[in-house]
């Protein structure tokens, strides 16, 4: 099979966030810088076309993606996981907004402890729910992940009108260590508008509720819980699946993704009837990215670490998967990489920069991730001219 020959050798650089570093919007435009700086176009002798199409898996920087790919930023008060005040950001694209739990209950917003692990809630993400409703949005997608939460979605539910009743009938407020104390669901004041709108969760891992990888015993003491408060959690949202059962009929124990941002992926489900889906996927059919990639001749990925995880629903994969399918070759930049061969080669991965290696080390990379993301497109460049059939290994018809 031959290689497509045109006058146009066209690059799609596609990074993810560098976490902790650099977003993906601006990780993409280093890359690009990079590329563009080379001489590569007069000594390959066709035109280059180098594009950025940012991506993500559904965590945190979803909504600067799709700001990217064409959606509207908006701007909003919404309470935070303590309860003041934060100004959110989120997007709108006709009648789909994007929300990202953490864009109000980020752990950023907290000092974790014992404390906050009980207190967090997600009040705020329903917040932003009922002001996407009021701009007419009825596809409602939520990004989660990097919460401080682990209250099971209760404080975003009660936002939109649920009722969460002790045994006193008494509304039931706060975070996670309150769920044990629910003793009745009553969902009769939902916000009408949720009746004519899909809500989909982007997940990028399989999460569930409870039990050793569920959302209190796993991920509850990053965000400060101890033994204890970890117990009082794990209990609080066993507690709760029980009485989403019992109350409105829906088993969210076995969701496989149910507990994902401290659990606000069972209650959704639960109460709204939202449905899962791989973040990476769900990001890439609203940015369009098959239609950016039916031209491309190579397909650049790129994240914080290349690692096994990077395997399992994360964004690079994802995106790497889709150009293998094509039959499009991919390269490769991370901040360090430690997938073996066979693994990159699994992935359709024909080259790869670290920029840990480039920079001397992580921490270095980091400080100034900008040059050092422009530096491996230059890096890229100069391999393709060195060996354009590495990158063009006859995939392409």
């Amino acid at each position: 099979m031959k290689h497509r020959h045109t006058d146009t050798f066209h690059i799609l650089v596609s990074p993810d966030k560098f976490k902790g570093s650099i977003d993906a919007p601006a990780a993409a435009r280093a890359i690009h810088d990079g590329m563009v700086e080379s001489s590569l176009s007069q000594a390959l002798g066709r035109q280059l076309r180098v594009t950025t199409l940012p991506v993500a898996d559904g965590g945190e920087g979803t909504v600067d993606v799709v700001v990217a790919g064409g959606a509207t930023r908006r701007w909003s008060t919404a309470r935070g996981p303590e309860g003041a005040d934060v100004l959110a950001a989120w997007a709108l694209h006709g009648r789909r907004a994007v929300i990202e739990v953490a864009s109000t209950c980020r752990l950023g917003y907290v000092a974790p402890s014992p404390r906050s692990a009980l207190c967090a809630s997600t009040d705020g993400t329903g917040d932003l729910i009922k002001t996407a409703l009021a701009a007419h949005a009825d596809q409602l997608v939520i990004g989660i992940g990097g919460t401080a939460s682990t209250d099971g979605g209760v404080g975003a539910l009660r936002a939109l009108g649920v009722r969460f009743l002790d045994a006193r009938g008494t509304n039931v407020l706060g975070g996670g260590g309150a769920l044990s104390t629910i003793r009745h669901i009553d969902a009769s004041g939902l916000d009408p508008r949720l009746r004519h709108a899909t809500v989909t969760v982007a997940c990028d891992v399989a999460v569930p509720l409870c039990g050793p990888s569920g959302a209190a015993q796993l991920f509850s003491p990053q965000k400060g819980a101890d033994t204890a408060a970890v117990r009082t959690l794990e209990e609080g949202l066993l507690h709760l699946a029980a009485l989403i059962a019992a109350d409105l009929g829906v088993d969210v124990l076995d969701v496989p993704w149910g507990g994902a941002g401290g659990g606000i992926a069972a209650g959704l489900h639960g109460v709204l009837g939202a449905r899962f889906e791989h973040g990476i996927d769900l990001v890439a059919d609203i940015v369009d990215l098959d239609t950016h990639m039916a031209s491309a001749d190579l397909v650049i990925v790129g994240e914080g670490s290349l690692d096994r995880q990077s395997l399992h629903g994360k964004a690079v994969a994802g995106v790497a998967r889709r150009a293998r399918a094509r039959r499009i070759p991919v390269a490769a930049i991370a901040g360090r990489i430690t997938l073996s061969a066979d693994e990159l080669a699994e992935l359709g991965v024909v080259s790869t920069v670290s920029l840990a290696d480039e920079a001397g080390s992580a921490e270095e990379s980091m400080r100034e991730p900008e040059h050092w993301l422009r530096s491996a497109g230059r890096i890229l460049a100069g391999r393709l001219l060195d060996n354009e059939q590495i990158f063009t290994p006859g995939l392409r018809t």
